[in-house]
């Protein structure tokens, strides 16, 4: 469903690079809804997927609206495989919202409740950064998910490690219900 949306970026982004395009990640509040030529009240979480070549500097708390298109989240496409839909629904997110190209992100303001939060994001993302220059790899991967539940850098056989000998519990899993102040 081709859509605008107006909206408040809800967490951290996450930038990831795949097949040379950038892809950006994040849980974006959605106020309103222009379907056709006029927009309408809305309500509710969808997760924002951003791809271009260049990245866009999204932060939590920015105002933004997005030109996308709105779909159900996928279910699983291979039988006891990762339920992207079932994943999402255990924060309260019900959409998926597809964006081509930066050009069809606009930056309209920055929430005014958001200054702390978007504060405790960039020590995190230093804190990040500094890990990733002091520490090869895997190292780092295993330090950023115990301390700050980045789990997405451990190499999956690493991961499968950690559950065959029953210690995958000691890095937590920081993608539960949101539960940052409403902004």
């Amino acid at each position: 469903l081709p859509c605008t949306t107006i909206g408040v970026v809800k967490n951290n982004p996450l930038s990831k690079q795949y097949n040379g395009r950038q892809k950006t990640t994040f849980v974006f509040d959605v106020y309103s809804i222009k379907l056709g030529d006029r927009f309408t009240k809305a309500e509710g979480l969808a997760q924002a997927v951003l791809t271009d070549r260049e990245v866009f500097n999204v932060e939590c708390g920015d105002i933004l609206r997005l030109k996308g298109v709105l779909s159900v989240p996928p279910g699983p496409t291979n039988p006891g495989g990762f339920n992207l839909r079932e994943h999402l629904l255990k924060g309260d997110i019900y959409a998926v919202l597809k964006i081509r190209g930066n050009l069809n992100v606009e930056k309209t303001g920055v929430s005014k409740y958001s200054n702390f939060i978007r504060g405790i994001y960039r020590l995190k993302r230093f804190l990040i950064r500094i890990v990733d220059l002091n520490l090869k790899d895997d190292y780092a991967a295993v330090l950023k998910a115990m301390l700050l539940g980045e789990r997405q850098d451990i190499p999956s056989y690493l991961n499968d490690s950690f559950i065959r000998t029953g210690t995958i519990h000691i890095l937590p899993w920081q993608y539960t219900k949101f539960s940052a102040p409403a902004f």
